[in-house]
């Protein structure tokens, strides 16, 4: 089915991510924001006159008016909201994690397959232009260093930070590494808050492909980074400053970027230009454009990513 009108959305909760979500409904002019909802009253009818939309009273109200749904409470309500919205055939874009537990997280994609609507997952990092100019580089990765750290703010403290930040990675990961794992390490502490605020992983594939991931939310500075080795090439994507280069062996006949000595061997180096885009506008044009035409994204590795979460902090916590 097409939609030929602005597809009607509304915004359950209205912390930081969501007025950033609701502020991109309003941009969009294949969307219409139909009003917000949140238990904080208060929080909920100042987002609601900001963006001079309706402050829905409850949360049935919210999903009735809406023909979709963008999710973005605490991750423990996730099953049960997203299982609601889900209930009522709406579609649902929600906050990454996908959901509080892997059992949940299977519930809500099977629903949405029975259900025939689009779920979609907040990854917002799969729209980072980065990220999508160095994918079409990236073949079968050997070897993986990730480094996610940020300074402390009181978001998502009710999670961990393999929930909270190491899960981009990983969902990331899900998508170039999809073979099964053969060995989890990990070590996490909590330092500020009561769930571990630093971690780190050592994830080896059974193709022998060996990511290591640090991933901390109590740093001075700030770091997003994803370095990858693969057979005659190497690749680094910073997702903060939004670059990438790639240092490979030139191809023969085939030169694109400059020429640099490594001892006595010639490595090609690529700049790649990357657009300047918004990664949240980005993906908030996905979820539509697969609303119009009726495409189902896959949520698998939103899914895996998860389940990786848990394997992790399994292993951290023995």
């Amino acid at each position: 089915m097409r939609f030929e009108k602005p597809i009607l959305i509304s915004v359950i909760g209205v912390g930081h991510m969501g007025r950033l979500h609701a502020a991109k409904v309003v941009e969009n002019e294949d969307a219409e924001l139909v009003g917000v909802y949140d238990i904080d009253r208060d929080k909920c009818l100042a987002v609601a006159e900001q963006f001079e939309t309706k402050a829905f009273e409850t949360l049935d109200e919210a999903i009735g008016y809406s023909q979709a749904v963008i999710l973005a409470t605490p991750t423990k309500t996730h099953g049960t909201i997203g299982t609601h919205v889900l209930m009522r055939a709406r579609h649902l874009l929600v906050e990454k994690p996908i959901a509080g537990s892997v059992d949940e997280a299977e519930i809500l994609v099977s629903m949405a397959k029975e259900r025939d609507v689009v779920l979609w997952v907040g990854h917002i990092e799969n729209f980072n232009p980065a990220w999508v100019v160095a994918k079409e580089f990236i073949e079968k990765p050997l070897f993986l260093e990730i480094h996610r750290i940020s300074g402390f703010t009181s978001r998502s403290t009710d999670i961990s930070v393999v929930e909270d930040l190491m899960i981009h990675d990983l969902e990331l990961l899900a998508r170039i590494c999809s073979d099964k794992l053969k060995n989890v390490h990990a070590s996490m502490t909590n330092v500020l808050t009561d769930k571990p605020d630093i971690a780190n992983a050592r994830l080896q594939f059974k193709s022998d492909c060996v990511a290591n991931i640090t991933a901390s939310r109590i740093s001075k500075k700030s770091m997003r980074k994803m370095r990858i080795f693969q057979k005659n090439a190497y690749i680094s994507i910073d997702f903060k400053d939004r670059q990438v280069e790639i240092y490979r062996l030139p191809k023969k006949g085939v030169i694109s970027g400059e020429i640099a000595k490594l001892g006595e061997a010639e490595i090609e180096i690529l700049r790649p230009p990357i657009p300047q885009l918004d990664p949240l506008t980005e993906q908030l044009k996905f979820f539509i454009e697969c609303i119009k035409s009726d495409t189902k994204p896959d949520c698998t590795p939103a899914l895996q990513a998860l389940r990786w979460a848990k394997m992790i902090t399994k292993e951290a916590t023995r």
